[in-house]
């Protein structure tokens, strides 16, 4: 459920960790900005980390695909 996968540093500077319990393992995330534009799209491993380095400062929504099925979450981007 969705307490099995949870982001820390919200808001952000520049780097999301998304932390998850047991042993989930996540494939894939996808950033989306508040319009509902796709940012990035990308296979991810472990440490499980999202640079928005480059993305304005804003509010974004994250998908993540993992084994255990797909979750979102918001985040603010504030540098």
């Amino acid at each position: 459920g969705l307490g099995d996968v949870y982001k820390r540093q919200n808001p952000t500077n520049s780097i999301v960790y998304i932390a998850v319990k047991n042993d989930m393992i996540v494939s894939d995330v996808e950033v989306f900005n508040m319009e509902g534009h796709l940012m990035m799209r990308k296979h991810i491993l472990e440490p499980y980390e999202i640079d928005m380095s480059g993305f304005i400062d804003g509010l974004y929504f994250i998908k993540i695909y993992s084994s255990s099925g797909i979750f979102g979450y918001r985040v603010i981007l504030k540098k």
